[in-house]
């Protein structure tokens, strides 16, 4: 064996084990069609739940709040400074439930009225993220 093999070996198992620990950062990829429906599905709601109108299912709310902060994260909606709402960082978990709201509402054929089913997948997965 080489004398540089044991530390080209060290190197590797470093690099894979500093890779292996680190957190994704980035929140996880939704296209731009599913963002910009989940977007108006969010916000006609937040907008009814304002005005005293009829929200979605039962934990909805919490995850519209989380829609709009995560749209604002990802640039689709546009608002300086950020809420105060919105700071507390999400965790990768939480992205993840939001990323698949927005794909679920983007999916939704009735994203006009109402999407239940996307709203109590986002609730439930928000709800194990939060155990």
């Amino acid at each position: 064996m080489k004398p540089t093999t044991p530390l080209i070996v060290l190197f590797s198992i470093l690099a894979l084990t500093a890779c292996s620990q680190n957190p994704p950062t980035s929140p996880p990829k939704v296209d731009r069609p599913s963002l910009i429906r989940s977007m108006a599905y969010t916000h006609r709601h937040l907008l009814a739940e304002h005005f005293g109108g009829q929200v979605g299912e039962e934990g909805s709310g919490q995850v519209l709040l989380q829609s709009h902060c995560d749209l604002i994260k990802r640039g689709v909606v546009q608002t300086e400074p950020l809420p105060a709402l919105c700071e507390p960082p999400d965790s990768h978990e939480a992205q993840v439930c939001i990323a698949r709201f927005h794909r679920c509402v983007g999916a939704c054929g009735t994203f006009m009225g109402d999407c239940p089913v996307c709203e109590r997948k986002a609730a439930r997965c928000l709800e194990k993220v939060g155990e």
